[in-house]
């Protein structure tokens, strides 16, 4: 149908050069574990910053290393069901007034992104999800708009599915999402006045009025299957024990380091292929940022 180019956020892996933590011992040939049988990781500190090393090689004094920190965007995917209507939203009655509009859309994510601006005294707050999910092509969306007669009984037959490079990954029913449409509206339009996203270092509001304009579209949930996983309870117990902010971050380093040579998540190269049997598909396929497109 159409192709669209999706690209990662953080940009091409950096080389960094770091003095090696001390000398080696007369005599000792220095050495890095073969990379085949393990991963080795240094960090160094900027100012407040921390930044986590993959080494690559060490020798003469130095380690040769990329900087995880500046290339440890960790893509994600999600295939969903969007809403969008004819009218203006702003009570309960104007929902079931309007006419529905539905399509498939791609919601693609940068866990990294996500895990270090996400508040850890508050999880439920939804912070970082924004700075996570916005972007160049990271909303693809299909080219197919259905408006059923009988929203609730289309939504029941509608399924939804992603593939990676041909492997099935997520395998849904729209009707199966833990919130309705209806719900979801509601607790949107019930929070409008108060609720706010952290968003590039400042706050916005969830909707810019007390209302879900015509040119919103709402996103209906995800099924099983994406990369993302909660970390692992002596990660958290980790972060959250540490001592300061600093210290908080050179853990999610450490964590997101860990999770960067796992290659799980979307990789350049990969073609992810969102599709509906009533909605259509879409195709994209994961680029490097600043890569040439066509």
């Amino acid at each position: 149908m159409f192709r669209l180019r999706t690209l990662l956020s953080c940009a091409s892996l950096a080389l960094a050069a770091a003095s090696a933590p001390s000398a080696p011992p007369a005599g000792a040939a220095p050495m890095l574990a073969p990379f085949a049988q393990a991963h080795t990781f240094a960090q160094v500190r900027q100012g407040e910053r921390v930044h986590t090393l993959l080494a690559l090689t060490l020798g003469a004094g130095k380690l040769s290393a990329i900087d995880l920190s500046a290339a440890s965007a960790l893509l994600d995917y999600e295939v969903e069901v969007c809403a969008r209507f004819d009218r203006e939203l702003r009570s309960g009655a104007d929902f079931d007034a309007a006419r529905k509009g539905f399509f498939l859309c791609g919601d693609f994510s940068d866990r990294a992104t996500l895990v270090c601006n996400i508040d850890l005294r508050n999880p439920a707050s939804g912070d970082g999800f924004a700075d996570a999910k916005s972007g160049p092509d990271r909303f693809p969306t299909g080219a197919l708009l259905v408006v059923p007669r009988d929203w609730r009984a289309f939504l029941q037959d509608v399924t939804i599915a992603t593939h990676v490079d041909g492997r099935q990954r997520q395998q849904a029913k729209a009707g199966d999402m833990i919130k309705d449409l209806r719900a979801i509206v509601d607790e949107t339009l019930g929070e409008a006045g108060t609720r706010t996203w952290s968003y590039a270092g400042g706050r916005i509001p969830m909707v810019a009025r007390n209302a879900i304009g015509t040119e919103s579209a709402v996103l209906t949930g995800t099924g099983d299957g994406v990369v993302f996983q909660e970390p692992e309870p002596a990660v958290i117990k980790a972060v959250m024990g540490a001592k300061d902010r600093a210290a908080q971050l050179a853990q999610i380093e450490r964590y997101l380091a860990g999770e960067a040579t796992r290659r799980i998540y979307l990789q350049p190269g990969n073609r992810v292929r969102h599709s509906s049997n009533y909605l259509g598909w879409i195709d994209a396929t994961v680029v490097a940022a600043g890569a040439p497109t066509k």
